[in-house]
């Protein structure tokens, strides 16, 4: 590519970002959807001492807690919770310098391959996966910044790869393995600190290697760096999911290990059918009515997934050198979601799995059209027209999906038709119903003329907080001691608890909610819960006894909770005890050292309970 080739590639890569943010601001000003809430809500202590650390680092949707991520949304903390689209503008930047670096990522795997006109085709490819529908829920899901940000550090640290080679090429050795080094090191490190994904960067850098690499001739002393740099990672990530496997727990999703694995095989070709082909009304982030492969059979294309993806894997693995470009396409797409669609017990389906592991179908489509045009010169005009009209009908649809994210009611009541069988969906609908006053209009749809004792235990957990606005026939305590355990139940309790004296819940009283709490723990499916017993204790202490709410909080603290000995340290502060605050404070701290290098969550309360004990002494 020559200079003037250049700055015309980087002017035609800035109007496609460009094009790019027109199409998906139309979504930007939306809401907080799904989980978002419950990771984001630790923004409202930002403004506290030390409260912008406690939210980076307290997070806990998985071990490393994804600080890096956490980290960004601190620094937007002014924009919580009034203004989701400042966070969404965030990301749809990091989109937009994603679809850069695909660019710049396909420029490469096109030289690779010795193609003429490599920077038009990487502009295609580009083109064709920035702009899909299927990755408006990874731009407009606000707590999705973490995808965006591992898949980012992902594609520089594959990018260092190929500089790496550039020098290597050059015969500087030298040079080419110390800036591997440096950058691939620093994005594997900042890429894991976002989301858990970019561990797989070196598997992916492997598998350039050793498909579209394959026949090159190699550094010296590089296989020794591979296993340094490469392999050593992957066998410690190894390590891990073999101890992990161990206490891998499916008791609480819906389906075992082995439908997961079986559901998953058709969940990637649904993937696949939503990139080549969106169907608008099917593009969603309500996925949780996905039909669980109960057999082989059951559902029947089951097992012609599994068969699809062993033949796919074995052709791929045995024609390496064959078709080099075919074994990167596949195992790119595969291995990019390894962690997401195996072992994990996570939910079956989220389109935000698919954002990097698309890159590789967008560059395999892109290099299987430019083939069709070199061999079918004829027909070429035709088969451009064709390409033209698809990738205006796909940017149609995002266009569309995208004004849609703006209308959460409409958008809610449009998948809950499309998706009748999905809890999510209904209760998006629900609380939209809500936001705007529509109380009854709520409760009529989360009961679907239905016995409350009928319905789902999410909603039935979302009905106890509808009831704060809305006076609702509720079981007999004997349906609470007799009913099977939900979490869904307890976190709506929990979140009952913390409104029930506020004008925002008008029609629960303390000593109902407190009756409901009791029938529970009578329930043998409920009896033991930490939390209940925690609930127990913050209800008596909103009545004023402190005495049954210290009891119940010990009993909490002797079943695992350790939020109750926060509540253990206010009431002894509250009653000028601090020599009690003191002994309580020091067996947190005795818990924590239990917890080894997992107490790092609880450090900054820690530090501010520790003060406000000292405070009390001083006294």
């Amino acid at each position: 590519m020559n200079k003037s080739q250049g700055w015309l590639f980087s002017g035609l890569l800035m109007a496609l970002l460009v094009l790019v943010y027109c199409l998906f601001m139309g979504g930007l000003v939306s809401d907080f959807y799904l989980d978002d809430l419950s990771n984001l809500t630790v923004l409202q202590h930002v403004s506290a001492p030390g409260g912008f650390w406690y939210a980076t680092l307290q997070n806990a949707s998985s071990a490393l807690g994804r600080p890096l991520a956490m980290l960004s949304f601190a620094l937007q903390a002014e924009h919580w919770p009034e203004n989701p689209a400042a966070f969404k503008q965030i990301n749809l930047l990091i989109h937009l310098a994603n679809s850069a670096l695909v660019a710049l990522l396909s420029l490469h795997l096109f030289r690779l391959k010795g193609l003429k006109h490599a920077h038009w085709l990487a502009l295609a490819v580009a083109l064709y996966w920035s702009i899909a529908p299927l990755h408006l829920s990874s731009v407009l899901y606000t707590i999705q910044r973490m995808t965006l940000l591992a898949t980012c550090f992902s594609l520089l640290g594959v990018l260092a790869y190929f500089r790496a080679r550039r020098q290597f090429a050059q015969c500087r050795w030298r040079r080419g393995y110390l800036e591997l080094s440096l950058s691939y090191g620093a994005c594997l490190l900042l890429g894991v600190l976002a989301k858990e994904n970019a561990v797989l960067l070196p598997l992916l850098i492997l598998l350039i290697d050793n498909t579209l690499y394959h026949n090159d001739k190699r550094p010296p002393y590089w296989n020794a760096y591979k296993r340094l740099a490469f392999w050593l990672p992957l066998i410690l990530l190894a390590i891990y999911l073999l101890f992990f496997s161990a206490s891998i727990n499916y008791d609480y999703r819906p389906f075992s290990l082995t439908e997961r694995l079986l559901t998953q095989s058709r969940v990637l070709f649904h993937y696949l059918a939503q990139f080549f082909w969106p169907i608008g009304p099917e593009l969603s982030i309500y996925h949780d009515d996905f039909v669980i492969s109960k057999s082989w059979l059951i559902p029947l294309n089951t097992l012609p997934s599994v068969l699809g993806w062993l033949t796919l894997i074995g052709l791929a693995w045995a024609n390496v050198r064959r078709w080099p470009a075919f074994s990167f396409v596949v195992g790119w797409y595969l291995l990019a979601q390894l962690l997401e669609s195996s072992i994990i017990p996570l939910e079956i389906y989220f389109e935000h799995r698919s954002y990097l592991p698309l890159v590789a179908i967008a560059w395999g489509s892109v290099l299987l059209i430019n083939r069709l045009l070199q061999k079918h010169l004829r027909y070429r005009w035709l088969i451009a027209i064709t390409c033209t009209l698809y990738l205006l009908a796909i940017t149609a649809v995002t266009l569309q999906q995208a004004r849609l994210w703006s209308q959460p009611l409409s958008m809610a009541a449009e998948k809950l038709e499309r998706h009748p069988e999905s809890e999510r969906a209904r209760l998006s609908a629900a609380q939209q119903l809500l936001n705007r006053g529509e109380h009854q209009a709520a409760a009529k749809l989360l009961m679907q003329e239905q016995a409350f004792q009928q319905l789902p235990a999410i909603r039935q957990g979302r009905l106890l907080l509808l009831g704060c606005s809305e006076t609702l026939a509720l079981p007999t305590p004997e349906y609470w001691r007799q009913v099977d355990y939900s979490r869904d139940i307890i976190d709506s309790l929990q979140r009952l608890v913390s409104v029930i004296n506020s004008t925002e819940c008008r029609h629960w009283n303390l000593e109902e909610a407190t009756a409901l709490v009791e029938n529970l723990q009578q329930n043998p499916a409920y009896t033991g819960q930490a939390r209940l017993h925690l609930l127990t204790a913050q209800l008596a202490l909103h009545q004023g006894n402190t005495v049954r709410a210290k009891d119940e909080a010990q009993a909490a603290t002797e079943r695992g909770s350790i939020d109750a000995f926060w509540l253990l340290i206010d009431i002894a502060l509250a009653e000028r005890d601090g020599h009690g605050a003191a002994i309580h404070l020091e067996q947190v701290e005795q818990r924590l050292e239990g917890l080894g290098w997992r107490g790092w969550r609880y450090q900054r309360l820690f530090d501010h309970y520790q003060s406000r004990v000292d405070t009390a002494l001083d006294d």
